[in-house]
């Protein structure tokens, strides 16, 4: 969460032939009971099958582990479905673009909708280990591709502060970091461990060519080659009406936005913003928390409030 997963979501959702799913998962929550939920979730949409999805999300949701808005993917059978674009165009659902829907949308037709597109992409967050996707590689049927973002954990706790502190509460960021370095530093691991030996970890043929690792900053600083990269990755032609969402979405007018989950930034500006928005405590508490991680990821650690606020210093 607050890692530039939306902007990297929409790379596939501006293509005209993907179903782009923003976060299938959210009915579940993060809670550990829901785990097994949400890897039946994902492997039946990998596979362009919603059959399931309704009465899944409904017991999530009844049962007290779905967080706020959640209850719209079950009066959808379908979250966020304001996001997907591939899906508001099919006529089989929708008037006219998000006007006459049939909602709830029966699990059949969005099946069938689904498997009219080259494939389906999902963003997740809701589920944060890479090991849990080792049985859809399993499964012949689907052809998974897995790309996983990582961002500056100071950039991230910058963000989620932003976001999450109001006049009534301030984001605590040192009961909130653990989690996010020590699911980095298990996925980083798992990672390194996928074609090598490993105590914890068994080498597996199934990652060869299925996994690819970006870091935040470097779609920002070159977002058309990196989605080209990504495009590539996964089979898809590079089109230009998505080099002009790119073009349109980065440059330093779009960083005018208030809306805090907007997609539109001056892409550079977002990578240093975190500089402006901690103190040197706060960054260094994030610093001691993700050392091995942000060494591992190349960036640059600081010590002292001069090299904070010298933005002409590259800290990634």
């Amino acid at each position: 969460m607050r890692s530039g997963s939306s902007f990297l979501g929409e790379l596939f959702n501006q293509h005209s032939q993907v179903f782009y799913m923003f976060e299938p998962l959210h009915a579940f929550g993060s809670y550990k009971e829901q785990r097994e939920n949400r890897f039946r979730a994902l492997h039946d949409i990998s596979r362009c099958n919603f059959t399931n999805l309704p009465k899944m999300y409904k017991q999530a949701v009844e049962g007290g582990y779905a967080p706020d808005q959640s209850s719209r993917c079950v009066e959808d059978n379908f979250c966020f479905k304001f996001k997907s674009l591939f899906l508001s165009r099919d006529t089989d659902l929708c008037q006219t673009p998000w006007k006459g829907c049939k909602v709830p949308f029966d699990p059949q037709i969005l099946s069938q909708v689904c498997q009219r597109s080259l494939f389906p992409v999902s963003k997740v967050i809701a589920e944060p280990f890479l090991e849990s996707l080792e049985p859809i590689l399993e499964d012949s049927r689907v052809e998974l591709r897995v790309i996983h973002l990582v961002r500056d954990p100071r950039a991230v706790m910058s963000s989620r502060k932003d976001v999450f502190s109001d006049a009534n509460n301030t984001f605590a960021i040192k009961g909130n970091v653990n989690y996010l370095c020590n699911s980095q530093r298990r996925n980083i691991r798992f990672a390194e461990c996928m074609n090598s030996l490993c105590d914890e970890v068994k080498p597996s043929r199934l990652w060869k060519g299925r996994y690819k690792r970006l870091r935040f900053e470097d779609v920002s600083a070159r977002p058309l080659e990196v989605a080209r990269e990504v495009y590539n990755f996964v089979g898809l032609n590079f089109d230009p009406v998505i080099e002009k969402w790119i073009e349109f979405n980065t440059r330093a007018e779009a960083g005018g936005s208030s809306n805090k989950f907007s997609t539109k930034r001056d892409s550079m500006n977002a990578v240093g913003h975190w500089r402006r928005s901690l103190s040197l405590s706060e960054t260094l508490i994030i610093q001691n928390a993700c050392l091995d991680n942000m060494s591992k990821l190349n960036y640059t650690l600081i010590s002292n409030v001069h090299d904070l606020n010298n933005t002409k210093l590259n800290l990634w």
